[in-house]
């Protein structure tokens, strides 16, 4: 099955909570999608400790993969990814615990053909700027990934233009505070991964862009070979 956008779903804004909800819209998550969840907020020094759902088929396990801080201007982004093996139904919650009491915001992107586990990642922060630029990961372990590109920055009027080859998911003002932009693409080859744009101001601005490798294919059986190779030999005398 090759790699595929199904859906996203709301971000919430809220604020000076030690948790950040999301809850399933309609239509839910299916088992064996991938969902990926980028937390924002405007603090410096947030890291998600937990996260869980309601799942009725039991939580899934969820993966923080990075948390990205700027304590200059107050700025954090944090990406975790569940592989779902227990379907999320219209109205589940999925809730982020927090380090500290700001609950920011919830962004979630679900993928299907996508469960060959998360890949390579790279990150940077860069200091007023109308660049936003993830740095090159190394070299993905395999063609066919899915690149998932995450920035935040503390203006939230201005535009973010979309990365060259990737496509925008979401971008969202944040209580007038920050905004953030979601985008991804689908590769075919192996190589390093960048994740680099440009915004309509000079802000500073946190970018990231992690990797995911599609659900590995079974291997092919020859069927007529297999038949040949077991058939009893019979000998004449």
């Amino acid at each position: 099955m090759a790699i595929a956008f199904v859906q996203d779903f709301a971000y919430n804004d809220t604020d000076e909570l030690s948790t950040a909800t999301v809850t399933v819209p309609v239509g839910g998550v299916a088992v064996g999608n991938l969902l990926i969840i980028t937390h924002a907020c405007s603090s410096d020094a947030i890291n998600i400790t937990s996260i869980t759902d309601n799942s009725s088929g039991g939580p899934n396990s969820y993966t923080v993969h990075t948390s990205l801080h700027d304590a200059s201007n107050n700025n954090t982004l944090n990406l975790a990814s569940s592989v779902i093996t227990s379907a999320l139904a219209s109205g589940n919650v999925i809730t982020l615990s927090l380090a500290d009491g700001i609950g920011g915001s919830v962004h979630c992107a679900e993928f299907s053909g996508c469960t060959g586990g998360f890949d390579k990642l790279a990150s940077h922060v860069t200091n007023f700027s109308s660049t936003y630029d993830s740095t090159a990961t190394a070299a993905t372990s395999e063609a066919d990934e899915l690149v998932y590109g995450v920035m935040s920055t503390r203006s939230f009027s201005f535009t973010i233009n979309q990365a060259t080859g990737f496509t925008e998911i979401e971008e969202a003002a944040v209580n007038s505070q920050w905004k953030y932009d979601v985008q991804y693409k689908i590769v075919s080859s192996i190589g390093a991964q960048q994740f680099t744009g440009t915004m309509s101001g000079t802000e500073a601005n946190l970018a990231l862009v992690a990797t995911f490798k599609a659900t590995p294919v079974p291997p092919v059986t020859n069927e007529a070979a297999l038949r040949t190779a077991h058939t009893p030999v019979t000998w004449r005398t």
